[in-house]
């Protein structure tokens, strides 16, 4: 696929696909437009193209409601830009439900050519971006005295009678919709309060986010139901936010990712936006909203379509797809996970009555309340939220710790495909075949894979061309089955029922009213799960094909690509020149993803690779402290922190931490372990034989009272009396306690020996600072350099 820069096409590797949905049961998506785009178009021209078409559909008369998109932050960024740029807006709002104005939802819809246009973001994407930031080792996620992690997920997902799989935790697939699905499902939520009733951070955040997505993607319950769950989600959101403000912690390292808040953002305001847009726009003629419709599900469909044709297509072939792929559309989607099409359970009669804006009042005081349960669940009394006059307590250093991980997995770079590989080796058969410097029993197996290649695309276009032509008889059939199931859902949705004369009553918060921490009957969460689930989520089929497995024509793709890659590779170790043509030509191999990195070419290869840079930390770390001038006699405690083969660093272990506030004694909760390379992930491990072999420590702080006593409850969090909680990294981790502390209650009494390690350290805190900026002076050198 080629892309014109100026006079210059510039070959490129993904495809941009506009679709059209008209949001109603049985209609497939149209295709309207498709471009192949580089991977560096900005968002400022990416506007341009959606702005001409939105504008384009409304000047034939087609009312286009919302523009959705993935998550990614390229189209987050033309969202923004699209709503920013539009000549007029309507703004709607709820009011707080109590005396903190920022507790008002307002949002504001853009008036493209005087049609409101919704931004929304695809819901099942965000299902996965929550999953994601729950299972990365990038930040903490302290909801007053719980600590959702991935381990318990894990330990869940392993755990008999679960139903989650082990895929779901192991060599997880972060794009895979039925994993998150069954994550939030109220299955899974069930199995944690049966059997984990005391992890209530994880119980809160799955029902919290399960039940926001729920609201999109439900097809029965009513549109005053889905108004409650986005409300509650919301004033959830915001009372989380403020208890971590005023505990001191950093949003950036103990929330959700900078994408995640944005999207749940636009996720909130997007549905409250589509509710009141079609009251106030469809009134004199009612016209049902089906959420679910409203996301990019649709271009995903005609994406898995073309690739159950052909797994690596060309534009040129998707061109010749484009009017063949209407047959498929309209049949089950084979290899994804397309539930959007699905009608079952669909009240049409319920989608087409909205919520007036008193009745959205009430719906919002109760929302508050149900959002304050849940807090009051997490052990923290929610009228101190609201406190305006209490201070809050800022990180001392917050440039200690930088935001590194790419949380949003969708913005990494795309991987290649394998027809794109493919031709990319073809290229640089041409550039070796012109150096001269090939055998000839090296060009004739470079002539028969090209020959083979060419087959392959050959091979690819015969499958478009045998595909079913549709004929205009055909099309006309088709338009008028779409024509038919659009004149039923709306004939079925305008059956009116006579207003019952009753006012409305107020519910109690989760159907208990008030609740005091200890009071909430758990089995309430998992009901209203259960009502609020989806089909899919009910039944946890998985329908997607596994993508270890292969089609025989991408088998063979990949045997060629390793077949040339064998012979380029023989050619380039045998070649002869300077010094400066190797590197030239070392350097063209990696920016065109030649020949794969022998040093990383397996898991064993990696693992010692990993080894041997956890013992050249260990070096550096040593080193810092020396720097630091940290006495001379604590040198070597500091250097290993008391780790080694026979004393492994474990969850559920105690140590003295360099935290935000000084030092305190941390017991570990979880560990996390870098992967290499640029975008490479925090993952979750259970233990460590070297402390440079740990990217991340997530620890419960213990603040020294006197002698060898601390406490759970620190300064920072004495206001709400719950635990605090600290991210850190591996360097400030000093050392493991020789002995487990004695546990009494909220307290913890560490051993003489431990106390005078911790006494002396806390005499050096001078150095440790020092130290400390060191090492943060050392962990930006590497971001300067170019990854492998």
């Amino acid at each position: 696929m080629f892309f014109k820069v100026s006079d210059v096409l510039t070959l490129v590797s993904k495809v941009r696909l506009w679709c059209l949905q008209i949001p109603l049961p049985k209609i497939a998506p149209i295709i309207v437009a498709a471009l192949p785009i580089p991977n560096t178009l900005d968002s400022k021209v990416l506007e341009g193209y959606s702005d001409k078409i939105i504008r384009g559909l409304i000047a034939r008369s087609v009312k286009v409601v919302s523009y959705a998109c993935d998550g990614t932050e390229v189209e987050r960024s033309v969202q923004h830009r699209l709503n920013e740029n539009a000549a007029d807006h309507r703004t709607y709002t709820v009011p707080s439900p109590c005396k903190l104005e920022h507790y008002e939802l307002s949002t504001h819809v853009a008036l493209i050519d005087g049609q409101p246009v919704v931004m929304v973001q695809d819901s099942k994407h965000a299902l996965k971006t929550f999953r994601n930031n729950l299972f990365s080792g990038a930040r903490a996620l302290p909801m007053g005295d719980y600590l959702p992690t991935y381990r318990r997920i894990r330990e869940v997902a392993f755990a008999e009678g679960s139903p989650l799989y082990h895929r779901d935790v192991e060599k997880l697939d972060r794009q895979d919709d039925n994993a998150a699905t069954r994550l939030f499902s109220a299955a899974t939520l069930n199995f944690l309060v049966q059997n984990y009733k005391e992890d209530l951070g994880e119980i809160v955040y799955l029902f919290v986010f399960g039940e926001l997505v729920d609201a999109y993607q439900n097809r029965h319950i009513s549109h005053s139901e889905r108004m409650k769950m986005l409300l509650r989600a919301s004033y959830f959101m915001q009372m989380w936010q403020t208890l971590l403000k005023k505990c001191g912690y950093a949003i950036t390292r103990y929330c959700l990712s900078r994408e995640a808040l944005d999207i749940t953002h636009l996720v909130i305001k997007g549905l409250f936006a589509l509710i009141m847009v079609h009251r106030d726009y469809s009134a004199t003629n009612p016209f049902p909203l089906l959420p679910w419709l409203h996301g990019s599900e649709g271009c995903e469909h005609v994406f898995g379509e073309s690739r159950g044709i052909t797994k690596d297509f060309t534009m040129l072939d998707f061109y010749y797809m484009i009017r063949k792929l209407d047959v498929k559309l309209r049949e089950a989607a084979a290899g994804y996970n397309h539930t959007y099409m699905g009608a079952a359970q669909v009240d049409l009669l319920a989608l087409t009555t909205y919520p007036s804006d008193a009745k959205i009042t009430i719906i919002a005081q109760q929302a508050f309340e149900e959002a304050e349960s849940l807090i009051a669940l997490l052990g923290i009394v929610p009228s101190l939220l609201y406190d305006e006059n209490s201070s809050v307590r800022l990180p001392s250093l917050p440039s200690w710790f930088p935001d590194t991980e790419a949380d949003d997995t969708d913005d990494l770079p795309m991987l290649e495909s394998d027809a794109n590989e493919l031709h990319q080796l073809l290229c640089d058969r041409e550039r070796n075949m012109e150096t001269g410097r090939l055998t000839k029993r090296q060009k004739d197996a470079l002539e028969h894979l090209t020959f083979a290649a060419v087959s392959l695309s050959i091979d690819d276009a015969m499958k478009i061309h045998d595909l079913p032509v549709i004929d205009d008889a055909t099309y006309d059939d088709y338009l008028s089955q779409d024509s038919a199931n659009i004149h039923n859902a709306l004939i079925t949705s305008t059956i009116t029922i006579a207003p019952i004369e009753a006012e409305d009553e107020p519910e109690k918060p989760l159907g208990k009213g008030i609740l005091r921490t200890g009071d909430l009957d758990l089995s309430t969460l998992v009901h209203i799960r259960t009502q609020h689930q989806t089909l899919q989520a009910a039944k946890g089929v998985r329908t997607r094909v596994a993508q270890t497995s292969q089609s025989a024509d991408g088998s063979i793709r990949q045997h060629l690509m390793r077949q040339f890659h064998e012979v380029l590779r023989v050619q380039q170790d045998q070649a002869l020149g300077t010094g400066r043509e190797r590197q030239a030509r070392w350097c063209e191999s990696e920016s065109t993803g030649g020949a794969q990195d022998k040093r990383t070419g397996n898991a064993l290869n990696a693992a010692q690779t990993a080894a041997a840079t956890a013992k050249q930390a260990l070096k550096q770390r040593e080193k810092v402290f020396q720097a630091a001038r940290v006495p001379s006699r604590y040198l070597r405690v500091l250097h290993e922190a008391g780790i080694g083969p026979f004393s492994p660093l474990q969850v559920g272990d105690y140590g003295i931490v360099h935290a935000e506030f000084g030092l305190a004694v941390g017991r570990v909760t979880a560990l996390y372990n870098k992967s290499g390379g640029k975008y490479g992930k925090h993952s979750s491990i259970e233990s460590s034989t070297i402390i440079t072999g740990v990217s991340y420590i997530v620890v419960q702080v213990f603040e020294i009272m006197f002698g060898r006593k601390f406490r759970a409850i620190t300064k920072a969090t004495a206001m709400f009396q719950v635990k605090q909680f600290a991210h850190l990294p591996s360097t400030m981790f000093l050392c493991k306690l020789e002995t487990q502390p004695e546990v009494s209650g909220q307290t913890i009494s560490i051993s003489s020996a431990d106390s005078a390690t911790f006494n002396a350290l806390f005499q050096s805190y001078t150095t440790l600072v020092d130290a400390a900026k060191l090492f943060r002076k050392r962990q930006k050198a590497p971001e300067l350099e170019p990854e492998d």
